[in-house]
């Protein structure tokens, strides 16, 4: 759903959570959206890595399996090619990106 935001609504949640997913019906649907994004906001990035990092913390405090990483659901959603690396220096990278 984050992926489907990003590259077909050129949005980007900006306050993802797990407070801000619910499930009905068998599907996932993201509330809240009225804070979201466009890539090319000065912060979008720095955003976009925070959604990532709590919902990947969400899943793997309920013990979810095959989670991955926060980096690795970032680069998967944005299609940027930064290396995995210490969260510090990826977030730097990060912030460099969204200025370019």
């Amino acid at each position: 759903m984050m992926k489907t935001m990003y590259t077909k609504c050129n949005l980007i949640h900006a306050d993802l959570s797990e407070y801000n997913m619910l499930w009905h019906e068998g599907r996932v649907w993201f509330i809240d959206v009225s804070q979201s994004v466009e890539p090319f906001h000065p912060k979008a990035l720095e955003f976009l890595y925070r959604d990532c990092t709590n919902v990947v913390e969400f899943f793997n405090k309920q013990g979810v399996s095959g989670v991955m990483s926060a980096q690795q659901l970032f680069r998967n959603v944005s299609q940027l090619d930064i290396p995995e690396c210490e969260e510090d220096k990826f977030l730097s990278q990060v912030c460099s990106d969204n200025k370019q």
